[in-house]
């Protein structure tokens, strides 16, 4: 079953670029797996198959059931993705007070369907997303227009009022398909929250090798 990608921090090689920044949730990374022969029949946390009875992550099958299964389905019919045999769909599982993997076991979860992969094609692009998706709960567009530092300084310092950052997505393209490229901002505010609460080592490894962070 594939996995979402990683996604590097932000860097400045795209700089010049048109985009749509998509808010950036703190939950859990669902899979989805949906086969035209098989109807819904994968399910899965980031790294490990999951279903209905995984005792911490089961909700996030029954929400995705009731909320998003039938809509997709539909939605797959469409000329647009009548090519692919199966999809990937992706969402975060997430509560009020969700944090770095962490979910506090009374609140109320939600899931947010984030992005579709395509068999043989990969993500599907920003703009298909909201095209064919966006009647449905999707994350927030924060931000649509030119990559730029002034976006990135205005992420960091969270002039969006943002919790955790955004997703930053592009796409060229290549062969006629359209290919999609992201990347991620975090909000200073969430990092050194971060930094304090899970220590300096799960800092670190979040922010990678991008030297802009202080490290």
């Amino acid at each position: 079953m594939k996995s979402y990608p990683s996604i590097l921090h932000w860097n400045e090689k795209r700089f010049g670029e048109y985009v749509y920044a998509f808010n950036k949730y703190d939950g859990s990374n669902i899979r989805f797996e949906y086969s035209r022969k098989r109807g819904w029949y994968k399910f899965g946390s980031r790294r490990t198959m999951i279903d209905e009875n995984h005792e911490q992550l089961g909700e996030a099958v029954t929400i995705f059931q009731e909320k998003y299964a039938d809509d997709l389905i539909e939605i797959f019919k469409d000329s647009r993705f009548r090519n692919s045999r199966s999809f990937v769909v992706f969402a975060e599982y997430v509560g009020p007070n969700s944090f770095a993997g962490y979910h506090d076991p009374e609140d109320e979860m939600d899931l947010i369907l984030f992005d579709v992969s395509q068999f043989q094609k990969g993500i599907i692009s920003p703009r298909d997303f909201l095209e064919y998706l966006g009647h449905l709960h999707i994350p927030d567009v924060v931000y649509k227009g030119e990559y730029n530092q002034e976006f990135v300084d205005n992420v960091r310092k969270n002039s969006y009022n943002l919790h955790e950052g955004v997703i930053v997505k592009g796409s060229r393209k290549t062969k006629g398909n359209d290919i999609t490229w992201m990347t991620k901002i975090k909000t200073d505010s969430w990092l050194e929250r971060l930094k304090r609460e899970k220590g300096l080592e799960a800092f670190k490894e979040d922010v990678g090798d991008n030297s802009s962070y202080g490290i």
